[in-house]
């Protein structure tokens, strides 16, 4: 754990995941992030065009993925194939990060789908 972090007075949030150490916004940045101590995540996130939410900083692929253009564009399922960076895919928030994080932010989660 960063010492920072756990002795801090400030909040501490983990800028899209832990992205000096994985792929931004993917489950691996953020389960980084909360493995050294971060109790709150910070994501953008862009609708589809079938109206599913993507933790995603821009609102355009250009940047870091394999694929240029505006999310909103795609399908979630044209987005399964897009990779951030090599190897890593873009997340839905509800169906990959918060299903994956239920064990550690049940009752965050309670508050955000209910």
């Amino acid at each position: 754990m960063f010492k920072t972090i756990k002795d801090s007075t400030f909040l501490a949030f983990a800028h899209r995941g832990g992205n000096d150490f994985a792929p931004e916004n993917t489950f691996e940045s953020f389960q980084f992030a909360v493995e050294n101590g971060f109790k709150y995540l910070e994501t953008d996130v862009h609708p589809t065009s079938d109206n599913n939410l993507m933790a995603f900083h821009d609102p355009t692929l250009d940047r870091v993925t394999n694929t240029k253009g505006r999310i909103i564009d795609f399908s979630s399922k044209d987005l399964k194939k897009v990779k951030v960076k090599k190897n890593d895919t873009i997340n839905s928030l509800k169906k990959k990060i918060l299903k994956k994080e239920h064990q550690l932010y049940p009752s965050a989660i309670r508050k955000i789908f209910s």
